[in-house]
């Protein structure tokens, strides 16, 4: 038990030992943590990091967005994809305080809806931002070309094999966006898979009322508890 107790001991003393410096990225762009290990990015060999700015505070840098999850590379190595998926949302203008607000496709005709918002009368928009960051990597370096904004996303995004369209998870919202290369941009391809496991579908949202067990006898004998079955 003593020599048990004594291990402890100089075990505490040593991790009190290796954290005098403050947590958190070092000038060797690695990072201190509170166990007093350092640790640094398991990149490729010439990679490099990139903010994601999406300009809309040019006044305070950009505006970056944050939570990018998933990447995708064409077929023909050229052009990179990046996701974001998390909580780019509700953000106000520096200035004014006024919100960003984005439009909300319309799932069968990808033009921005027209349906109105009940407590404005204007079209419905939204405050949810999440990216898709088009980047061109065909000279080794990342160009920015585009940035899509899709109101909910979750993991996915796939391009086609012919490299020519993409597929992105609109989670939440149960479908997926499709997008097609138009000249030098990537448009709206609709319309859109929908998944159909809401009701309304075919809204620029959809009622929140269904789940992978909708419609099944798994959904009628589940318990109360939504966290026992992962949720809708």
């Amino acid at each position: 038990m003593l020599i048990a107790a004594g291990i402890i001991v100089v075990s505490i003393q040593s991790i009190s030992a290796r954290i005098t410096s403050p947590v958190g990225n070092l000038p060797g762009k690695g990072a201190l943590l509170p166990t007093g290990q350092v640790i640094t990015p398991a990149a490729a060999p010439g990679s490099t990091f990139s903010l994601l700015g999406t300009g809309r505070r040019p006044e305070t840098g950009g505006a970056e967005a944050g939570q990018a999850v998933t990447t995708a590379l064409s077929p023909d190595g050229k052009t990179l994809l990046v996701l974001t998926s998390g909580y780019n949302q509700n953000f106000n203008h520096e200035e004014t305080g006024e919100p960003f607000t984005y439009p909300v496709l319309d799932p069968v005709t990808g033009t921005p809806s027209s349906v109105l918002d009940p407590e404005t009368g204007v079209a419905i928009t939204t405050s949810k931002a999440e990216w898709v960051f088009v980047f061109d990597v065909n000279s080794g370096k990342l160009v920015k070309r585009q940035q899509i904004n899709i109101p909910n996303t979750f993991n996915g995004l796939t391009w086609a094999p012919s490299g020519d369209r993409f597929y992105v998870s609109g989670g939440i919202d149960d479908r997926v966006y499709a997008y097609k290369l138009q000249g030098n941009q990537y448009v709206p391809d609709a319309p859109f898979i929908l998944l159909g496991h809401n009701s309304s579908q075919t809204a620029p949202f959809p009622e929140y009322d269904g789940g992978l067990l909708k419609d099944t006898e798994a959904r009628s004998g589940r318990s109360g508890n939504r966290s026992s079955c992962g949720g809708n």
